[in-house]
């Protein structure tokens, strides 16, 4: 049975190539003003739905964090898409139905039982008169979603994809793949500038409030959490445990870089105690200078199933991926509600 792709497995090269069968001309702030309705659509093949080439797709993400939240809004409901009707591609996907029949075994102990998913019965109601409603639900509901939780935006896309990707026109399977790319750019990765005015945030913090802060990401990961007490952490700040995985994580908010024998002791804790692995944050990062670095060590053959070294910049992404973009708007509060909790 071949299974169907995520949108994030299509080849760069097939995507590539399906772009490069577009007419039109495109420069980049004239499609901007298209996608904000400032500007009419200047013909039906104008693409609106995705980026419509390898150029303007690069150069809108590598500038994600500088684009008003409207824009990007407003771009990824055209590229998630909205409820609509019958069109001439299911038509054609009707065709294959009356040839061939259903695609689709609903019954795992009947496999010679076919049953039309629901798109195709929504098509066959539609196409027969019988029906008025929209023949493609949309997911622009994802939009909800963000900022707070792009992770699950994520989710839900990749999963709309695989649902439909048999009768996705290739324009449409194209919107769904970047609108993962400006999801993921915009609310997890984000742009340089962004990202270091979060390490500030975190620089800026005390300690003990690092701690309990990094300690809700994990929550929210789906660990149960516990922060050890001040003084007492045992070469450990946060005990992390989900099923049996058992993390130890230790938080550095330090002015210079954390050195390879920092991070070889936080590794002696770790392989001594009955854990699976440990995770040692440092805000600053780690030193990169030197016979043995920090890298090179959570690589060797001992080691390297056991460490996870998270910088400023990584920490900041699984926070933005976990608690949201805008959890550096609401730290106090998260922290305040871990400290709380226990």
């Amino acid at each position: 049975m071949v299974l169907p792709p995520t949108v994030d497995s299509l080849a760069i090269s097939e995507i590539s190539e399906r772009r490069e069968r577009v007419m039109p001309e495109y420069a980049l702030d004239e499609w901007r003003a298209i996608m904000r309705g400032e500007k009419p659509q200047p013909s039906d093949d104008y693409i609106v739905i995705a980026f419509p080439d390898d150029e303007l797709r690069t150069a809108y993400l590598s500038q994600v964090s500088s684009w008003p939240e409207m824009e990007v809004r407003a771009i990824l409901r055209n590229m998630l898409g909205g409820p609509s009707r019958l069109s001439i591609l299911d038509q054609i996907h009707l065709q294959v139905l009356k040839a061939k029949g259903p695609s689709r075994s609903l019954d795992p102990d009947s496999p010679d039982e076919r049953h039309f998913s629901e798109y195709e019965g929504r098509a066959i109601l539609a196409a027969a008169g019988r029906s008025s409603e929209p023949v493609w639900q949309g997911i622009s509901w994802v939009l909800d979603l963000l900022p707070d939780s792009p992770r699950d935006a994520l989710g839900a896309v990749s999963a709309y994809f695989m649902a439909h990707f048999q009768v996705l026109s290739d324009w449409r399977e194209v919107g769904l793949s970047d609108a993962i790319a400006l999801i993921r750019h915009r609310y997890i990765t984000q742009g340089r500038t962004e990202r270091e005015r979060k390490i500030k945030l975190l620089r800026s913090l005390d300690p003990r409030d690092l701690e309990f802060l990094i300690a809700d990401l994990y929550r929210a990961m789906g660990y149960a959490v516990r922060v050890t007490p001040r003084q007492k952490d045992g070469g450990k700040d946060i005990e992390a445990e989900r099923g049996n995985e058992r993390i130890y994580i230790e938080c550095k908010n330090w002015e210079q870089k954390v050195d390879v024998n920092t991070v070889r002791s936080f590794g002696f804790v770790v392989m001594d105690k009955n854990v699976t692995s440990g995770v040692l944050v440092s805000v600053s990062g780690f030193t990169e200078r030197g016979p043995e670095t920090a890298e090179k060590l959570v690589m060797e053959s001992s080691v390297r199933h056991r460490m996870i070294l998270l910088d400023g910049h990584r920490a900041v992404q699984q926070l933005n991926e976990y608690l949201g973009a805008g959890w550096h708007l609401r730290a106090d509060q998260i922290i305040a509600r871990q400290k709380r909790s226990g």
